[in-house]
């Protein structure tokens, strides 16, 4: 699979991940990820919840804060000519670009060391931060692995739940949902030849989809690790209520 392949939101993911990968050096993970049709732009959000900052990336970055003192939010579409005469205001850049412009001059905040205000006052040199796009680059098979799962749950969970967490670090993609109060939530973890589990849970209970596919399908071996496409098959079948937020799964699980 090539990135020429890929729909544009997808593109954005995948480049927007291979970007700011450097942020989970400093404690950063993802938060949020949001598309729909009537967006021009799809979002990523990293925070560190122990620094109370979020990054927020789309048609250009933003940046909060919050605190007792502190609740403030900036655009480095705002601030590029404090810093980089060759970059424009109001301009549209590629993840690429603007994360080096984040390493290049914004890592004091990233770190929370200090604020903009602070750091707008400090004297920065202007260097090249454009950045030349190869489309025909391969994705590597973890890239792939959180493709298959964004492409078969997002768009049927997107509604009621929203992405609260993406992790790529060991070796597969695992992507948390949350409903709209964050006390539902569904995990969908990458398994070995993109075959995923799925795992159900609130505050105090947790129950891993393969354990009771049976109660729903005869068809479907319990302990198994099925596809993506076998399991959002599965979900369209028997969890439209889930999916719609009218039930939780423990309650179906109960009928049965």
């Amino acid at each position: 699979m090539k990135l020429y392949e890929l729909k544009h939101e997808e593109e954005f993911l995948i480049r927007a991940m291979r970007a700011f990968s450097f942020l989970e050096l400093y404690g950063y993970t993802i938060t949020g990820y949001k598309y729909n049709i009537f967006d021009v732009y799809p979002s990523i959000t990293y925070s560190n919840i122990h620094l109370g900052i979020s990054i927020n990336i789309s048609d250009t970055c933003y940046f909060f804060k919050e605190g007792k003192l502190i609740n403030k939010s900036f655009s480095l579409s705002e601030i590029y000519k404090h810093f980089d005469s060759s970059l424009s205001e109001g301009k549209i850049y590629t993840p690429a670009t603007i994360s080096k412009f984040i390493q290049n001059f914004l890592m004091p905040i990233v770190i929370g060391k200090i604020w903009i205000k602070q750091l707008m006052e400090m004297n920065n040199k202007s260097i090249n931060t454009n950045v030349i796009l190869d489309k025909g680059e391969e994705l590597s098979n973890i890239e792939i692995d959180l493709l298959n799962s964004i492409r078969a749950f997002y768009p049927r969970l997107k509604n009621n739940y929203n992405i609260k967490n993406i992790d790529t670090k060991d070796f597969f993609s695992s992507i948390i949902y949350a409903d709209t109060f964050e006390k539902k939530y569904i995990k969908i973890k990458g398994k070995n030849n993109y075959t995923y589990q799925v795992e159900f849970f609130s505050k105090n209970k947790r129950i891993i989809l393969s354990d009771n596919y049976e109660l729903f399908d005869k068809s479907m071996r319990n302990g198994e690790i099925y596809s993506y496409k076998n399991i959002s098959s599965f979900f369209d079948k028997y969890l439209n209520q889930v999916i719609n937020g009218e039930k939780w799964i423990f309650d179906l699980i109960q009928l049965k």
